[in-house]
């Protein structure tokens, strides 16, 4: 399962290309027509996979009262240390996300000469609509006027806010990590150190970057990956009865690194063009 997941990835990065740059085999014709077949395969997943989310929505209904009977007989089997375990998950990955957000991210700010609690600040508004809307999708309209009105030009905003809304998902990676080798160890399965975990890391890394901004989306993508390590992916359902919270928490990672990818191009496209970079806000 988990060469496959790869390969879908590396089909994924292909048919990107093909859209965008074309087959270049020669043969004009020839490439026109494997441009408009990449063109509809594309078009195809998008509607399968908004079809699969839609599916996926009805039956989040179902759920709370899944997970009650699957918590209530977990805790039955093995103690209220259960519930010690999933607060201790909670307040491990809280802290992960805050040490992530003030060392990555401070430090980067700080190299391209911004305040790093400036930023907070003028990010105060966009990180409460994030962290109470658990999707970076829906919020990405804020998180562009939020860059504009900190001095980023309406250009850069508009490239690197989308771009970093689909690809750059730091807290989704993290999570989507800390869940796999959180029921790696409640479940036994061996391989929890760094060497036999890197596979696993890097194509948990790459299927975030595809990851749909919508609240909750990020389980689900894990679960094939979690089957192929050998893992009862219906341990899952343990981790939604406390991943909201979770969501909110990591959707303001990824918006916040957003706003981050558009100050870093920002400053190295005016800093090549020979412009001090200077911000009218949260500098």
């Amino acid at each position: 399962m988990l060469q496959l997941v790869f390969a879908v990835l590396l089909l994924g990065f292909a048919f990107k290309a093909i859209r965008i740059y074309g087959p270049k085999s020669g043969d004009e014709e020839e490439d026109a027509i494997v441009k408009k077949a990449a063109e509809t395969f594309v078009q195809f997943s998008s509607v399968t996979m908004h079809g699969s989310l839609w599916v996926i929505q009805k039956a989040m209904f179902l759920i709370p009262f899944v997970i009650f009977g699957l918590v209530a007989t977990s805790i039955a089997e093995s103690g209220l240390g259960l519930i010690g375990s999933l607060s201790l998950f909670m307040v491990t990955f809280i802290s992960m996300l805050l040490i992530y957000v003030t060392g990555v991210y401070g430090t980067i700010l700080t190299v391209i000469n911004r305040s790093f609690i400036g930023f907070l600040k003028s990010r105060k508004e966009l990180v409460i609509k994030a962290f109470t809307t658990s999707s970076s999708s829906a919020v990405m309209g804020v998180s562009i006027a939020t860059a504009r009105q900190n001095g980023i030009d309406e250009e850069t905003a508009n490239i690197a806010i989308p771009m970093g809304a689909t690809v750059n998902m730091d807290g989704t990676a993290m999570y989507q990590i800390f869940v796999a080798m959180f029921l790696m160890v409640i479940s036994g399965v061996d391989g929890t150190d760094v060497v036999s975990m890197l596979p696993v890391i890097v194509v948990i890394v790459l299927a975030s970057m595809g990851t749909p901004g919508a609240p909750g989306a990020s389980l689900f993508i894990l679960m094939p990956i979690l089957a192929s390590m050998g893992i009862d992916t219906n341990l899952v359902l343990l981790i939604l009865a406390v991943d909201r919270v979770l969501d909110m928490s990591r959707t303001v990672v990824n918006v916040m690194g957003d706003q981050v990818m558009a100050e870093v191009a920002y400053w190295w496209f005016h800093r090549r063009a020979g412009d001090d970079g200077a911000y009218t806000l949260g500098s």
